[in-house]
């Protein structure tokens, strides 16, 4: 290979004398395959894109997703405050926990180029137009024509450019690269399993919430106190193992282990209950309440065991480097520091013909 490749052609004399740690430095300099300027910072989180590194597209997306979810939170909450109808404004309610979910999607899912967040944010844009249309076609009223009409003019904007998004953050996967520094695929794939897992935590705690939600917001004179107690504590129980679950990866300890699968029994168990209880006394509240009971309740079991089987992964890949990669890159950079060191002390005992060898080798690569 042409040495122009790298600089621009010097005297055949000065290239002959140039030192082995001048053509070192020049092949580290043109030859790497990382972007030199930082666009990410350390986060609590992990590696965050700075603002600065946002393309067009997704200021645009930011804007208006914002705008909408914000503007259909407030059709919501008015919308509870002046019903009258038990079952629509518990409706209300899960719907405007399912909303704050949505800006979190929307933030960490262009931040943090998790593009299976963004998915799901256009999952409750599909549930939250088709609620709209059921609710205006069951009372049509100016509230409701105005968030109808607010909905079906964003919603397809924000879907169209949610999903080109998320799918260049999928196939680019250029913050996990950038949060890696390193071009193995199996390593990669280690990652992008570990957002997965995460993303699924995140997904299962709003279907624990809005289930809640449900059961409370729908009467609670139909609830017996014993069942208000066990929701009760259940809430902390989630919260904690949300916690619990979200530290698992980040610093691979069993003790967190064990205690996110202790953590993880009583939850389904409850839900299996109440799906029994809900058919067993379907007639004690309105269908539209038990049926949403139903579906949140099979919806959280199948998010379950995909939180089950992506723990499976992510416990597997432990000690393999992603944590220090992903949250302590400080403590790889000083690994590597140190091997590095190693190597040169070795290359100092070796002869500069051996030497000479590597560099040419490096260069040539």
């Amino acid at each position: 290979m042409n040495y122009d490749t790298f600089e621009s052609k010097p005297n055949p004399v000065e290239r002959m004398d140039s030192d082995s740690s001048k053509t070192t430095s020049i092949s580290r300099d043109h030859v790497s395959v990382f972007h030199s300027v930082v666009r990410t910072k350390d986060s609590f989180f992990g590696k965050l894109r700075v603002p600065s590194d946002l393309e067009n597209r997704e200021i645009v997306f930011l804007v208006l997703a914002t705008l909408s979810t914000f503007g259909v939170i407030g059709m919501t909450i008015y919308r509870i405050s002046h019903t009258v109808d038990k079952s629509d404004s518990t409706l209300g309610v899960v719907v405007l926990v399912n909303l704050v979910f949505c800006l979190g999607y929307i933030y960490h899912g262009v931040f943090g180029e998790r593009p299976y967040q963004l998915w799901a944010f256009m999952i409750a844009i599909v549930s939250i137009v088709a609620y709209s249309i059921v609710q205006f076609a069951v009372e049509q009223n100016t509230v409701m024509l105005v968030r109808l009409i607010v909905v079906l003019v964003f919603s397809p904007i924000d879907l169209f450019l949610c999903f080109k998004i998320s799918m260049q953050h999928y196939t680019s996967k250029n913050l996990i690269i950038r949060t890696l520094r390193s071009a193995n695929i199996n390593f990669q794939n280690m990652c992008m399993n570990m957002f997965i897992f995460q993303a699924l935590l995140i997904l299962e705690f709003e279907m624990a919430l809005s289930l809640i939600v449900l059961v409370l917001t729908s009467g609670v004179g139909h609830v017996e106190t014993s069942e208000i107690v066990i929701l009760a504590v259940g809430i902390f129980v989630m919260v904690l193992w949300f916690i619990v679950g979200y530290f698992v990866p980040k610093y691979e300890k069993k003790l967190l282990l064990y205690c996110f699968l202790i953590l993880s029994l009583p939850q389904p168990a409850y839900v299996l209950y109440k799906i029994v209880k809900t058919g067993r006394k379907w007639n004690d509240q309105s269908n539209t309440i038990n049926v949403s009971i139903i579906i949140c309740a099979c919806l959280f079991l199948v998010i379950r065991c995909l939180v089950t089987f992506y723990l499976w992964i992510v416990v597997r890949n432990f000690k393999k480097g992603l944590r220090e990669a992903v949250y302590f890159p400080q403590e790889k950079v000083e690994e590597e520091t140190v091997g590095d060191q190693e190597k040169s002390s070795q290359n100092r005992d070796k002869p500069d013909d051996y030497l000479g060898e590597n560099v040419n080798y490096d260069i040539h690569e």
